[in-house]
């Protein structure tokens, strides 16, 4: 009986250890790319920046620059004849300022004298370049003139409404006489205005209209008068047959 072992294919085999050893390699690199590919992805992942609140818009400033009014007829005018505005028709009077626009509907049937009077000074581009020269907390936003060149005796007319374009009374110690002067009521005063309404909120624009309103309303004052001009740069006025 032979007294030789056999040996296990592991120990002194040549082709065994070469196996073995490209084996072992093999698990070597595969290692060392997976710990390469995790460091890469850990370097290169984006780090998590926290989102911070959206900020809260502030009030911008409804001053800017003189509006170029190289249309503007300054007048002085004579008071306007009932031929020179069609008070059969409805008109649209769209103020536009630096801090929004403010769109009403004037029915002159309402108020034939003064409708007439503001619908004839702003087709005429009157009241291009002026201002806004009195705010009033809890009342409105004044602007306009005075003296366009004429004063007109006016009827009261309808009761204001909150957002009410408004002819202001020139001479309040007489009957009602307008001109030029004008309001947009931010509520429905009884006492505080003397004049004649002219014109509603434009159905759809009555958010944007207290939108705008709000604003120049927020602008600094000295005691009522704005610290900075609150120019209205152009006054469109849109002309319409009734339905």
């Amino acid at each position: 009986m032979s007294n030789t072992k056999k040996r296990g294919a592991d120990s002194t085999d040549p082709q065994a250890r070469k196996q073995a050893a490209t084996a072992g390699w093999a698990l070597g690199i595969l290692a060392l790319l997976t710990t390469v590919g995790i460091v890469a992805k850990v370097a290169t992942k984006q780090p998590v920046v926290p989102t911070s609140p959206e900020p809260v818009p502030t009030v911008t400033s409804c001053s800017g620059e003189q509006p170029s009014v190289p249309l503007r007829d300054p007048g002085p005018y004579s008071a306007p004849e009932e031929a020179e505005v069609d008070t059969s028709h409805i008109f649209v009077a769209t103020f536009k300022t630096y801090c929004g626009d403010i769109a009403f509907k004037i029915d002159p049937r309402d108020a034939p004298e003064a409708a007439r009077s503001f619908i004839f000074l702003a087709q005429r581009r009157y009241y291009d370049g002026l201002t806004f020269d009195r705010l009033v907390q809890g009342l409105g936003v004044f602007g306009g003139t005075a003296d366009p060149g004429y004063t007109m005796s006016a009827k009261t007319g309808k009761p204001f409404a909150i957002g009410d374009l408004v002819m202001v009374d020139t001479e309040p110690d007489s009957p009602i006489r307008i001109a030029a002067r004008f309001a947009v009521l931010t509520r429905p005063v009884r006492t505080g205005v003397a004049g004649v309404r002219i014109g509603t909120p434009l159905d759809g624009s009555d958010a944007a209209n207290r939108a705008t309103l709000a604003r120049l309303l927020q602008q600094p004052v000295d005691g009522t008068t704005p610290k900075e001009p609150l120019y209205i740069v152009h006054i469109d006025i849109q002309e319409f047959t009734r339905d």
